[in-house]
């Protein structure tokens, strides 16, 4: 009888997990198209098409429109820079937001084609991506814009990292690396459109680059020289939007739902449980170990990386630190977890690693991209044995390495 009753403990937890391992739907009654989602502070900012700028702050759960002083509600690309959101519109150029969205501004400067497909910062510029009139930058938040290049084919992608920064354009891919004022040519295909842009690190130094397009993955392990396309696995092949961490790639598809692939774009498997049928994805982002969906029906979803096995680290306020800081990593000693925060003062790449105490390697916590601010990462040693542990945050020119115990 013991017997029975724990076998069936056992199927009810794996049913569980079975039932909560898979996409939930959030409390949004936006009704319309998502065309954007990015993460401001603590909070998540979604553009829609006729609906302006819906806004979750502190809690995925509670959405509230924010169109104050916004006359276009097209909403198609968003940006954000410490406490500025940058909205463009569909007809009517940028707006900007100083109040965390409650109020908007139109930027007041002229760009030739009005229609804002994609928007981002680049150190003190912002770029705005048009629909027919190539890319513009300003360096007075919108005031006013020169015209940056490209052609006439829908710009729909702007990624940023600190050393580089890439534009999606019809078929081409741009690479700028002084903050947007120079572009070179990397990708020109006719048989294809650049819609996003990812990276993931590689074991020998460097990062992969990925490119979602309407055929498929593209991946450059060169910066972009040369291209082969990755796309075994993968049903569907009209990418919308892309993102990373670590080695994982998930990339929301037209009437494919979501993809992802834990081998650095090899293999690719859909990753759908809990989406309806034929789910078409527009917009896709990461926020604090969570995979946010914006969709063509005006719903946002979402899904724990912990469902992949997948630890990431944790954005914990709003606050801009003014310089870097490692803390010592708490409990100390420790068995088996334990908690480890940093700071950085701008967006830029992040490496934290633990090393054994003959200066060997054992775990690689974060490689990837991050914004301005405070941070979090649970590190689980239940794999290592009892000893002394070394864990090195490297950023830029910042290095800074801290001692812990793990005792078991």
């Amino acid at each position: 009888m013991k017997k029975f009753f724990s076998v069936l403990i056992i199927l009810f937890l794996t049913s569980f997990q079975i039932i909560i391992a898979q996409w939930t739907a959030l409390n949004t009654t936006f009704g319309r198209e998502i065309k954007s989602i990015i993460k401001h502070g603590n909070s998540l900012v979604a553009g829609t098409v006729d609906g302006g700028v819906y806004i979750s702050a502190n809690s995925d759960q509670n959405w509230s429109q924010k169109n104050s002083g916004l006359t276009n509600l097209k909403v198609y690309s968003l940006a954000s820079n410490g406490n500025l959101i940058a909205a463009g519109t569909y007809g009517n150029g940028v707006f900007i937001s100083s109040d965390n969205g409650n109020t908007w501004t139109f930027s007041g400067g002229s760009i030739s084609v009005p229609y804002i497909y994609a928007l981002a910062f680049m150190g003190n510029n912002l770029i705005a991506g048009t629909g027919g009139g190539g890319f513009f930058r300003s360096s007075n938040n919108g005031s006013s814009w020169t015209n940056a290049g490209g052609t006439t084919h829908i710009v729909n992608s702007i990624y940023v990292t600190p050393n580089y920064s890439f534009i999606g354009q019809g078929p081409y891919a741009y690479k700028s690396t002084d903050n947007g004022n120079t572009w070179t040519t990397l990708i020109g295909s006719s048989s294809t459109t650049v819609k996003g842009f990812a990276e993931t690190p590689k074991g020998s130094g460097g990062t992969n680059i990925f490119v979602g397009a309407l055929d498929g993955v593209y991946l450059s392990t060169d910066n972009g020289s040369t291209w082969k396309k990755t796309n075994s696995g993968l049903s569907y092949t009209n990418v919308n939007a892309i993102v990373a961490t670590g080695q994982n790639i998930f990339v929301a598809t037209e009437s494919g739902g979501v993809y992802r692939s834990a081998d650095n774009g090899n293999t690719w498997a859909a990753i759908n449980t809990g989406l309806p049928a034929n789910t078409n994805g527009r917009a896709l982002i990461l926020s604090n170990n969570v995979l946010y969906l914006g969709t063509s029906d005006g719903v946002v979803w979402k899904r724990n990386l912990s469902d992949f096995g997948i630890t990431a680290v944790n954005s914990l306020t709003e606050e801009i630190p003014s310089a870097f800081e490692l803390s010592q990593n708490y409990p100390n000693p420790f068995n088996p977890t334990t908690k480890i925060q940093f700071s950085i003062p701008a967006s830029q790449r992040v490496s934290l690693k633990i090393f054994d105490i003959t200066g060997r390697e054992v775990a690689n916590l974060v490689d990837e991209f991050l914004s301005a601010g405070n941070y979090s990462y649970d590190f689980d040693g239940s794999k290592l044995s009892s000893g002394i542990y070394f864990y090195r945050l490297l950023s830029g020119n910042f290095s800074e390495i801290r001692k812990m115990a793990l005792i078991k």
